[in-house]
């Protein structure tokens, strides 16, 4: 995939690899297993690729949706490279990352308060990331990031995605990512190239990261200063330090 715009202040090394966002060290003895929660038109896509694209000896992707027959009908689509759910606690429980890709700030914003009460009720043993990729207003993105801080061992970043259904079936996105940088890194290679193409880093600020549902869908890279490449071969789902 050609690169259309790549930042001078790109470090040399990055741009010799192709891939700026490498790989932390981790504490976990096993990949990621990760989790996918919002299956409409553009999150089931994104979700099928994830779980199509993964490595041989990856966990499974686990997907859940409130209307069960969307998630019956994707692991029956993905041919069981993808697993079901039955509860929000058991998503939660059994992931290293949450992916969530929702209507509208208020299911967003009822779905990230049951993360926290299960997490309240189970707290987590290890690092969970917990990545918001739904449209919603860029004011949202530090609300849910201290809620959810209100828990251990809980990570936040945004991942606003650039595209339209026809990119996301084809992997073709762009996901703009803020947020901690080692949740950033971990992420960025579930993400490229399974689901999308490009990554775009706004840095630790996670109202940058989000564009306002009057102007996502229209804003393109070329607004964005830095773009940091993920080259285009196939995720070894690294685990998060």
């Amino acid at each position: 995939m050609p690169v259309d715009f790549i930042s001078t202040a790109t470090p040399a090394s990055a741009l010799a690899t192709g891939n700026p966002l490498s790989r932390p060290s981790s504490p976990f003895a096993r990949p990621l297993q990760v989790g996918f929660y919002g299956l409409g038109g553009l999150g089931s896509l994104i979700a099928r690729n994830i779980a199509l694209s993964a490595p041989a000896g990856a966990p499974t992707l686990i997907i859940y949706n409130r209307t069960a027959s969307k998630t019956e009908r994707l692991v029956v689509e993905v041919e069981g490279k993808a697993r079901a759910a039955e509860s929000v606690a058991q998503l939660v429980q059994e992931c290293d990352v949450v992916i969530t890709n929702l209507a509208n700030d208020k299911v967003v914003t009822g779905v990230y308060d049951e993360f926290v009460r299960v997490l309240t009720e189970t707290p987590a043993a290890a690092p969970k990331i917990f990545v918001e990729t739904s449209t919603n207003y860029p004011t949202l993105a530090p609300i849910l990031a201290a809620r959810i801080s209100t828990v251990k061992n809980t990570h936040f970043i945004t991942a606003q995605v650039f595209g339209a259904p026809p990119a996301a079936a084809a992997a073709d996105l762009i996901f703009v990512l803020a947020g901690p940088n080692n949740a950033k890194k971990a992420i960025a290679h579930v993400l490229v190239p399974a689901a999308g193409r490009k990554i775009l880093d706004l840095g630790e600020d996670l109202t940058k990261g989000k564009a306002s549902p009057s102007t996502g869908g229209s804003r393109t890279q070329r607004e964005f200063p830095i773009l940091l490449l993920i080259p285009s071969k196939r995720q070894s789902n690294a685990a998060f330090p």
